[in-house]
């Protein structure tokens, strides 16, 4: 990361180094800053500036299947706000994770991570579902969402993606792919989720 990057020339640097490791690119959403806080939005020429957050949404594919991580990382040391802010997603995904086994209705599972953002004033701003299924598709069945009374099988493959949305300010996501096993919860994420923070570049 440097100071003046493009979400576009991060994209495409992202894409390049999937391609380099045999991998398919499934798709690329890079956001910088206040343009996080779109949920599917798409790179464009908007310039990293120190302060802003990075949120980093990509999947590669291999022999046909789909991978899908979000993470969010910032370009400077970030402010309290934006530490506040990962934390609660940060928990939001963790207590979600350690929720999911056969039998949970995924509704529930959604109800789980909303709670914790809802509990912590953010509740307004966690604005799309919980997690998808993943497999042949980018987004297939089951779908982690409120209402959905379908009950979590042992095998079925999915995302958990909290996030927290403030327009105009700051988007954070933290996004793992899991499974669910007679024993819980396998992910098959293996980047951290800790908080990171890169230093400034020009």
């Amino acid at each position: 990361l440097h100071t003046g990057m493009t979400e576009k020339e991060l994209a495409a640097i992202l894409a390049s180094e999937i391609q380099g490791l045999g991998g398919g690119v499934g798709f690329g959403l890079i956001l910088f800053g206040e343009r996080a806080a779109l949920p599917h939005g798409r790179p464009s020429d908007r310039k990293l500036e120190p302060g802003d957050a990075v949120l980093v949404d990509t999947g590669a594919i291999i022999h046909g299947y789909y991978s899908d991580l979000t993470r969010t990382v910032f370009y400077g040391e970030p402010t309290h706000r934006q530490k506040e802010i990962y934390d609660v997603v940060y928990e939001a995904n963790r207590v979600a994770v350690e929720a999911v086994r056969p039998g949970v209705e995924c509704g529930s599972l959604d109800q789980t991570a909303r709670r914790v953002i809802g509990d912590a004033g953010y509740g307004e701003h966690f604005i799309h579902r919980l997690g998808h299924g993943i497999g042949l598709q980018v987004h297939e069945r089951p779908y982690i969402v409120r209402d959905n009374r379908l009950e979590l099988e042992s095998g079925m493959t999915f995302t958990i993606e909290p996030g927290i949305y403030v327009v105009g300010e700051i988007g954070v996501r933290v996004e793992d792919t899991v499974v669910c096993t007679t024993a819980g919860c396998e992910s098959l994420t293996r980047l951290s989720r800790e908080l990171k923070s890169y230093p400034v570049r020009d």
